[in-house]
């Protein structure tokens, strides 16, 4: 009875292939002879933290530029270092830049606090929402992979600068972008591969390991369709 009630809702679990497969499927005979891109390789940023004005806000520089992001978030269309598009699997690195007096030669501290735990120290691989940058260390971190495409996540700033015995703080933010292609049509392959594990050994296995096949197949098409 269990697996006659999951097979019936095994459609509602598939409208999102389906609705995928629909949008693209004109476009096939298209693009049937594109290259497929190079797969997008996770970016390192830099971000450096400046707190040497008079203001309380620090300023900010990053590398590479905050527009070579491979994702993309419509609500962000100018990112910057203090409003970032990430993709998943990115890493992060703040460094901090402050004034330097002649008895401090490394004065600054910095912390970061983030609201959401989209964050992981990259070593252990646990999310982490507070970091610790003393005597100028670089603070390092990675964007969890399995973070929410749009996910917002305001971080705050605090420096303190003890040559200057000022205090900075702000509270810029990171967005999660919706992806590139290739990782997109590999998260529909994999939720797919997915559907075909929790359908294991039931009556309905080799009806959802076909549907799977056909999701894939068409994936495999969108992936070297050309983007404009």
């Amino acid at each position: 009875m269990c697996e006659d009630l999951a097979f019936e809702l095994l459609p509602k679990r598939l409208v999102f292939f389906a609705v995928v497969v629909a949008v693209f499927g004109g476009m096939f005979a298209i693009g049937a002879n594109a290259q497929e891109k190079a797969k997008y390789k996770n970016t390192t940023w830099t971000i450096t933290i400046i707190a040497t004005g008079a203001n309380e806000r620090p300023s900010y520089g990053i590398t590479p530029a905050a527009t070579t992001s491979g994702c993309d978030d419509p609500s962000n269309p100018n990112p910057s270092a203090k409003s970032l598009t990430v993709c998943p699997g990115d890493k992060i690195n703040w460094v901090i830049k402050t004034k330097e007096g002649p008895s401090y030669p490394n004065p600054g501290t910095t912390y970061l606090f983030h609201e959401e735990s989209i964050l992981q120290d990259p070593t252990s691989g646990q999310a982490k929402q507070g970091f610790e940058g003393p005597n100028n260390k670089m603070i390092v971190s990675q964007v969890d992979t399995s973070a929410a495409a749009g996910e917002d996540d305001k971080y705050y700033v605090s420096v303190y600068d003890r040559s200057q015995q000022r205090l900075y703080i702000d509270d810029p933010k990171i967005i999660i972008g919706t992806g590139t292609r290739d990782g997109l049509v590999n998260q529909i392959k994999e939720a797919c591969r997915g559907l075909v594990r929790l359908f294991e050994s039931s009556k309905d296995e080799d009806k959802v390991a076909t549907l799977c096949d056909e999701i894939d197949d068409k994936a495999k098409q969108i992936a070297a369709l050309p983007t404009k």
